[in-house]
């Protein structure tokens, strides 16, 4: 999280209304000068499960690695500070990498486009790539953002994590996609899965071999004037225009 103090507590929102409620809630401060640290303290105060923990600003991957090290779970699911996540999207994913076992290491799942009403503005591709992907995410990026990825903590730990030293080399923002990438590598020995739409599809079985799995459904946000941004939601879509 930085500065992130007008988007924050909705999206502190979207993960506390998750049908799957046994969660390690850590939120990771970076250096933001605004309100987003009192923000996220008024909400820690109403739900026990969210925690703050603030570091000099050093980064999304720098953040989101220490949000890792700052809890013990076995499955991480990373969000960004104005991303929504709709209320199946852990659970659908959870299931997918239970379901899959030791072999698949990450879930992923669609996303669409909302603009800062919610209003819902784009769909994002619907892939139902599972298994060995990583020649599917070479040529194109179908998971699409940071907060639609479930890891299994062990896949991720293999990965090496995310990759503090790209804001250094002027590509901060390629993280989230390096982690898939990594994650998908046949060497890593784990595989993806895919959880789809929260709404009508559900968890396919593991493959033998390693692989990545596909689970819920995620928006992503733009700004008013239709760039876009970095909000995003999973677990179904919005209606259209509501």
């Amino acid at each position: 999280m930085f500065n992130s103090e007008r988007t924050i507590s909705a999206t502190l929102q979207s993960i506390g209304n998750q049908t799957h409620r046994q969660l390690d809630i850590v939120v990771v401060d970076d250096g933001s000068t605004d309100g987003s640290a009192a923000a996220v303290a008024a909400f820690a105060a109403r739900d026990p499960r969210v925690r703050l923990v603030p570091q000099a600003n050093a980064g999304v991957a720098a953040a989101r690695n220490t949000g890792v090290a700052a809890s013990t779970a076995p499955f991480l699911a990373f969000v960004d500070a104005d991303d929504l996540w709709a209320p199946t999207k852990i659970e659908y994913q959870l299931a997918a990498l239970k379901e899959g076992g030791e072999a698949v290491g990450a879930a992923y799942c669609w996303f669409a486009t909302i603009d800062e009403t919610d209003r819902t503005v784009s769909f994002g591709p619907h892939p139902l790539a599972e298994g060995q992907i990583l020649r599917e995410l070479c040529a194109v990026n179908m998971i699409g953002n940071g907060s639609t990825l479930m890891a299994r903590r062990s896949a991720f730990e293999k990965a090496g994590g995310y990759d503090p030293t790209l804001r250094a080399r002027g590509a901060e923002g390629a993280e989230d996609f390096l982690i898939c990438l990594r994650l998908a590598e046949p060497c890593r020995g784990a595989t993806c899965a895919c959880s789809g739409r929260s709404s009508s599809c559900s968890a396919n079985t593991a493959t033998a071999s390693p692989t990545m799995r596909r689970a819920s459904t995620i928006t992503c946000r733009t700004s008013v004037t239709g760039t876009p941004g970095a909000r995003c939601a999973t677990g179904g879509y919005p209606t259209p225009g509501c």
